[in-house]
């Protein structure tokens, strides 16, 4: 927030010194748009931890108990650990958020990528049930092996060329509290022309084929203002390892993404909107 003021200070005394000339006829502010009632706005933020960086600290200030020991179970057994923080973010996080601005500033809204980025800030703006795309491995070069992990079972998958995302979809309840849900996909081989299904109806689309992994699905309930972590498990494997992991051995770097509820409409009682403080200030 102090950056923000000092943006906006900046912004006004150059208006000021600058703009003497400008005719100081006013013009009437146009009504601000209020969002659809069923709009939720989401803000993400991916984060590196440095080679060797310590996290236990970070998941002791985390809630994974929100989720079932089954989903728990089945989402370590593929490298994924998740949980939810609430409404002030723990030190260790503010911390490498810090240091990431720091070290390589980015601006909103930049693509992951898999060596240089230390930080990305994104803002996801839906409606109930609607679809965003959140990558996490811009690129998958070659051939790639993913082992996964289901009821025991370990079987093997070959994807050739794509990149690796998670399908984000929130639906707000009445309460003022919002389901988010993630689900990790890979797109993978050529480009193709493809009929995809979307809103009860058949679109044509343009792009590689998509494995969806529907039960390694991440799903949690925030309130505004709580924050999901997820990342991968401490010992790297499966598709965790693919999405969270840079590199190998005791040089690898993690990366953990958060998604903040920032702002919700629904409300059964016509209460104004519910907002919380930004998860971070957008990296200019």
């Amino acid at each position: 927030m102090l950056i923000e003021r000092r943006s906006f200070a900046i912004l006004a005394l150059a208006l000021v010194a600058g703009c003497s000339t400008w005719s100081a006829t006013t013009v009437p502010e146009l009504p601000i748009p209020r969002l659809p009632h069923d709009s939720v706005v989401l803000e993400a933020a991916f984060v590196r931890v440095p080679p060797g960086h310590p996290v236990d600290g970070l998941w002791q200030k985390t809630d994974e108990q929100l989720f079932d020991s089954d989903t728990r179970r089945n989402l370590t057994a593929n490298g994924i650990r998740c949980g939810v923080v609430g409404t002030q973010l723990p030190d260790e996080l503010r911390d490498l958020m810090g240091a990431a601005r720091r070290d390589q500033p980015l601006g909103e809204g930049e693509s992951l990528s898999t060596d240089s980025v230390t930080a990305v800030y994104r803002k996801l703006q839906n409606r109930s049930g609607e679809r965003s795309d959140l990558i996490v491995v811009p690129e998958i070069t070659g051939r790639k092996v993913v082992l996964f992990s289901e009821e025991g079972r370990v079987r093997a998958e070959t994807f050739n060329e794509g990149q690796a995302l998670f399908a984000v979809r929130s639906y707000p309840s009445g309460d003022g509290t919002v389901r988010v849900e993630l689900v990790p996909e890979i797109k993978h081989g050529e480009v193709k022309h493809q009929w995809v299904p979307g809103n009860g109806t058949l679109r044509h689309d343009v792009g590689r084929q998509t494995s969806a992994f529907d039960p390694l699905r991440v799903s949690a309930v925030l309130s505004p203002g709580q924050t999901l972590l997820v990342t991968s498990s401490d010992e790297p494997k499966g598709i965790g390892s693919l999405l969270f992991v840079r590199g190998t051995g005791d040089t690898s770097e993690r990366l953990i993404l958060l998604i903040r509820l920032a702002q919700t409409q629904y409300d059964d009682l016509f209460a104004p909107e519910q907002t919380a403080a930004p998860l971070a200030t957008p990296l200019d």
